[in-house]
């Protein structure tokens, strides 16, 4: 189950065991590029273990598509 507020920001994932939580402290890794996850026991609240992501980088659907340059002999 995802926990999401109104604005559809997703704030934590609850499954059968465990709970997923994004952090934003700098001390357990979290800066620009890169997405930290604490994942905790959902019974006795034991954090379980911290994985760290890259972080995606958003798309412009509505940009052209890259194109390169054609090479063209002489």
């Amino acid at each position: 189950m995802d926990l999401r507020c109104h604005s559809r920001i997703l704030h934590c994932v609850i499954d059968d065991d465990a709970i997923e939580v994004a952090c934003q402290s700098k001390w357990c890794g979290k800066k620009p590029g890169v997405t930290v996850v604490h994942r905790f026991n959902k019974h006795t609240g034991e954090l379980l273990d911290t994985r760290k992501f890259k972080t995606p980088k958003e798309v412009n659907r509505n940009a052209p598509a890259h194109q390169g340059t054609s090479v063209r002999s002489a």
